[in-house]
């Protein structure tokens, strides 16, 4: 039985790799430090009104109000961003004799981030939906070349 030997990956498709996986990451700073912030800074009567509220709701399953489970999912979902980024990072760096590991990752990232790109539009303002189409169409060319 004999294995057929892989080629390795283009430069482009690790560039693209590259590039996606840095986007991802620098996408999860900055809404990291957006959360921060926000947390930090002054909130206008809006904010503050809409934040009460919020910690008079009690999540069923916990003691925790719904303030801090919005806060709780914000920074995990930065935290898996950077992770993601990380990881196809990784590939790019230590996976190019093995491409059909980068392109399985390459095909994760371009369906994750095509609907995250579709959730952001609906519901988030532009920096996700921005950072997210970056790196859905550097997956995309990753898988091209």
């Amino acid at each position: 039985m004999s294995l057929k030997k892989e080629t390795d990956m283009s430069a482009q498709a690790i560039r693209a790799t590259k590039v996606a996986g840095w986007t991802l990451i620098i996408l999860a700073i900055v809404h990291t430090a957006t959360d921060i912030a926000t947390l930090l800074s002054e909130p206008s009567q809006q904010m503050r009104a809409a934040t009460i509220a919020m910690k008079q709701v009690v999540i069923p399953t916990s003691s925790h109000s719904f303030a801090l489970f919005v806060y709780g999912v914000s920074f995990t979902m930065a935290l898996f961003l950077a992770a993601t980024g990380s990881t196809l990072l990784l590939a790019a760096r230590y996976g190019r004799h093995v491409p059909s590991l980068i392109r399985a990752m390459l095909w994760l990232t371009l369906v994750v981030t095509v609907v995250g790109v579709i959730i952001s539009i609906l519901f988030m303002p532009l920096p996700p939906i921005i950072g997210l189409s970056v790196a859905f169409i550097a997956a995309a060319i990753g898988l091209i070349f």
